[in-house]
């Protein structure tokens, strides 16, 4: 038998409709079953109470806490669950379980409360169908500390709504529904479904969590929601209109100052988000996993930490007022004291770091801020595409490389007009080509211009196709043209009416300055250097000087030697090493006797006999040729030494032939 303190399960016909004493019941309980036979009524009811009326005045009970014509109050409880029971003990339990053969739906407890007429004092004006209120006015064994330490949990209702595995194909199960209705004419100040009150007692939060809603599984819960909150449902009416607001915060209005803030508006920051999907979502518009903004349709490509977008709009010019991204002009009053603020940003993009997660990631171009070149779309010709228009002036305080497209129209364009500073282009690293002169104007520079100073990589001045003339020079200063390598194409003048000095190349640069092209079919004529014969040679003297000299380009002084010593080695031996080949040239020449049949000797074989005559490349271990001098001085010293053989040989011979005539003349008989 199920033990309760009040079971109650009446016999039929037990009508309480007469003024009796209050009844003392004990383990009252009544086992006959009922069966209905039309409406509730004394015959067919266990307990059955007809319309009563309820006056006079009541005061505040001293054993239970409210006023009620059924109080049902336990002062005292002792009872041991734990031992051999549930672990649970109900005040009041009903309990019904339909069988087979039941029609219709259930309600195992009903209250319905009915305001039929105005009151004649509204006291605290509250009218509720059912009320539940739990209270603790002790310690449930918990400790303070770990989360684990804390016992005891406290409901004011838990409503529960569960199936076995037999229970298929339900319409719908909901652990609570709340109803609300203002009918027509009727009104209210306020109008809630659910409202969640901290009442004007709680003073402490939650010490590990803290929240007026909370969604939460058990731990053996095998599935998730698909929606934490949903406006409207898949098989309902649809509850808000054009004028509604999903989610608002408001400000007390009526009753003292309460306004609405926060430390954040939502915060998701411990959720994952999966690829292809939005924190915020909406249609064109989605913030994605990595927190970009943009197109829900492409969520997966990040153009970069902000990348703002409205999906695809179709609507009238808009002309410099923005589509993609755009704002309302606003007034930003500065409050510093009166002075100098030597700047001032509206919109900044603050530094940012890229960091790798891997060691040795190489970004060749890191960007703040990226523009690129607007596409004309169908039925659009665009006669200029700018991924830049500014209004007013533009000050870069770093440097501008790559195809830099700068159009300066309508004015006189001006670069460094009011400052001492040097105005430099192109004196970086970048291997960009800067051209001065592409149209049908003339270009000129003036007074002390650096063009490529401090870099090795081509400047071209007047490549393209114009026809106009590019001048460089042509005031009282000098120009000085150093670059690695100078392209001067067509009939180019430099300084051509000046008596000023034309210098090339006459700074420090390491540069290499190449006039003329072995492959072009022309001649490259050197002016303002004496005519010599074919057979003279074109030698750099001191000073830098180029001339021309009927010897070979060889410094043979004294006073540019030094360790001079005699050559003892062998030269005859040596020479006789020397293999003397016949040979053709590779590769192609202007000259007519560039692939004839040559006879001379080979720099391989001249640095393994003899190294010092030969001429390496740079790396000073690959022969290259070899020094026609040191081979002529080799011969002359093989001459000399062939001398001195001779010189030795001749005495060496009269020697021979004084011992010759000697040994005859002793040799000869004597007559006596």
């Amino acid at each position: 038998m199920k033990l309760s303190p009040l079971v109650l399960l009446l016999v039929p016909g037990l009508a309480l409709g007469q003024a009796y004493p209050s009844p003392i019941i004990k383990g009252l309980q009544f086992g006959n079953n009922l069966v209905y036979t039309g409406p509730s009524s004394a015959s067919n009811s266990w307990l059955f109470i007809p319309s009563l009326t309820i006056s006079g005045t009541a005061s505040t009970p001293t054993t239970c806490t409210v006023t009620s014509p059924m109080n049902l109050c336990i002062a005292n409880d002792t009872v041991d669950t734990t031992t051999s029971g549930s672990g649970i003990l109900s005040t009041f339990e009903v309990t019904e379980s339909t069988r087979a053969g039941f029609t219709g739906g259930r309600s195992a407890l009903y209250g319905n409360m009915h305001v039929e007429a105005t009151p004649g004092a509204l006291g605290n004006g509250s009218y509720v169908g059912g009320t539940f209120v739990t209270g603790v006015n002790a310690n449930l064994t918990g400790t303070t500390g770990a989360y684990a330490n804390y016992k005891g949990g406290v409901f004011g209702s838990n409503s529960n709504a569960f199936t076995t595995s037999l229970a298929t194909f339900l319409s719908l199960i909901n652990a609570s529904e709340f109803d609300v209705a203002i009918a027509s004419g009727a009104s209210a100040a306020e109008k809630h479904g659910i409202t969640i009150v901290q009442t004007s007692a709680d003073a402490v939060r939650g010490a590990y969590d803290d929240s007026a809603v909370e969604f939460v599984n058990q731990n053996s819960s095998s599935t998730t929601w698909q929606y934490g909150i949903s406006f409207g449902g898949y098989g309902h009416v649809y509850p808000f209109g054009t004028d509604s607001t999903l989610i608002t915060a408001q400000s007390r209005v009526s009753g003292g100052v309460s306004n609405a803030i926060a430390l954040n508006g939502v915060d998701f920051s411990g959720v994952t988000f999966q690829t292809n999907g939005c924190a915020f979502k909406s249609t064109g518009f989605c913030i994605n996993p990595a927190g970009v903004i943009n197109d829900p349709t492409s969520t997966t490509v990040i153009g970069g930490p902000l990348s703002l977008g409205n999906g695809n709009v179709s609507a009238p010019s808009w002309t410099t007022g923005g589509v993609g991204f755009k704002g309302t002009g606003t007034t930003y009053t500065d409050s510093t004291a009166s002075g100098v603020v030597t700047t001032e940003a509206i919109y900044a993009f603050p530094a940012s770091t890229i960091a790798a997660t891997n060691i040795g990631t190489t970004i060749t171009n890191l960007d703040t801020l990226f523009l690129a070149t607007p596409l004309a779309g169908t039925n659009v010709t665009a006669t200029n595409a700018w991924s830049l228009h500014t209004q007013g002036k533009a000050l870069f305080g770093g440097q501008i490389q790559g195809n830099l497209g700068a159009n300066v129209f309508g004015a006189t364009t001006q670069f460094n007009v009011s400052s001492n500073f040097n105005t430099n282009i192109n004196t970086g690293t970048s291997s960009g080509t800067v051209t001065l002169g592409a149209g049908s104007g003339t270009v000129n520079i003036v007074d002390a211009v650096n063009i490529n100073s401090n870099a090795n990589f081509a400047t071209n001045i007047g490549t393209g196709s114009t026809s106009s003339t590019v001048t460089v020079g042509g005031g009282s200063n000098a120009v000085t043209t150093n670059a690695t390598t100078a392209t001067i194409q067509g009939t180019v003048q430099m300084n051509n009416n000046q008596n000023n000095a034309t210098n090339i190349n006459t700074g420090s640069s390491s540069g290499i300055i190449t006039i003329g092209n072995y492959g072009n079919t022309g001649k490259t004529v050197l002016g303002g250097i004496t005519t010599g014969t074919n057979a003279d040679f074109l030698c750099l003297a001191a000073g830098g000087t180029v001339l021309l000299q009927t010897s070979a380009c060889t410094i043979s002084s004294a006073r540019f030697k030094e360790n001079i010593k005699a050559y003892t080695g062998n030269a005859l031996a040596q020479l006789a090493q020397l293999t003397v080949s016949t040979f053709r040239m590779k590769g192609e020449n202007r000259d007519p006797n560039h692939r004839t049949s040559q006879v001379g000797l080979i720099a391989e074989n001249v640095a393994l006999i003899v190294p010092q005559c030969a001429i390496y490349e740079d790396d000073m271990v690959t022969p290259k040729s070899y020094r026609q001098e040191c081979v002529t001085a080799l011969a002359v010293r093989a001459l000399q030494q062939q001398g001195q053989e001779l010189q030795r040989t001749q005495i060496l011979l009269g020697v021979m032939l004084f011992l010759l005539v000697a040994t005859i003349l002793l040799l000869r008989p004597r007559h006596r």
